[in-house]
């Protein structure tokens, strides 16, 4: 498990929230970056976990809002489960 930021949040949940407010990358999430600078030593490959995780955290909730719209707007592929 990796640290949580100053926040008390990890860099999972950070991947989640991007997703949500529409940031599309790592390196355009500043408390990304912030936990990055924080949080690794600064050598090569200490930033890879960290940036896995919110990958991670971005894709599940992407894939999650994707099913939830597929479901929505083609009812008739899902059943009728909304």
């Amino acid at each position: 498990m990796l640290e949580q930021d100053k926040h008390g949040v990890t860099p999972y949940k950070m991947g989640q929230d991007a997703y949500a407010a529409g940031i599309k990358a790592p390196c355009h999430d500043r408390r990304m970056l912030e936990y990055l600078a924080n949080h690794t030593s600064g050598q090569v490959g200490s930033g890879i976990e960290p940036l896995k995780q919110w990958q991670k955290g971005y894709h599940e909730t992407m894939r999650i809002d994707i099913d939830r719209q597929m479901k929505n707007d083609f009812p008739e592929l899902y059943g009728n489960q909304k």
